[in-house]
């Protein structure tokens, strides 16, 4: 089901609005600076991709599904700790994120996560208290070797997306 979302860059909320929401101003910031309406939608069987990361074209064929620009900016500042967070800072970012995932995924959908370890078992739970699915990606590994003309060898690694746990 599309649903109608506000996106305010200016203090990061994401919410979804009320059909036809004449709305011009942020319900948490009270500006209009920053507030983009966006329509979205996941398919049921779909999953939201709540890391920092764009999805690969394997996860993309797997049915994951991309935020909206300026939402996917602020889900990579709310994934970024650039200095040693308080456990409050911790638990404030996941509640932030569960609130994201919320606004563009319907209960019972899967969101994949993936991050700072210390941030995941917090965001987990705020995911399933909210109804949602957390599911982390599985890739494999794959590493080919190449002789080069000078007598070195080129080690190179990609990942394969493989499913999801």
């Amino acid at each position: 089901m599309e649903r109608e979302v506000g996106i305010c860059t200016a203090c990061d909320t994401v919410y979804v609005m009320g059909i036809d929401d004449p709305r011009t101003t942020c319900a948490d910031c009270l500006t209009g600076y920053g507030l983009q309406v966006v329509w979205f939608s996941i398919p049921e069987e779909g999953v939201l991709n709540l890391t920092q990361h764009q999805a690969t074209p394997e996860q993309v064929a797997a049915g994951v599904y991309e935020p909206p620009s300026p939402a996917k900016e602020i889900i990579s500042r709310l994934l970024t700790f650039d200095r040693l967070p308080t456990l409050s800072e911790v638990i404030c970012s996941a509640a932030e994120l569960s609130e994201i995932a919320a606004a563009l995924a319907t209960e019972g959908q899967r969101v994949m996560i993936g991050g700072a370890p210390f941030l995941m078992s917090h965001l987990e739970s705020w995911l399933r208290n909210r109804g949602l699915t957390p599911v982390y990606a599985f890739s494999r590994r794959v590493v080919k070797e190449e002789m080069l003309p000078n007598g070195e060898v080129r080690k190179t690694s990609s990942f394969v997306h493989e499913g999801f746990i």
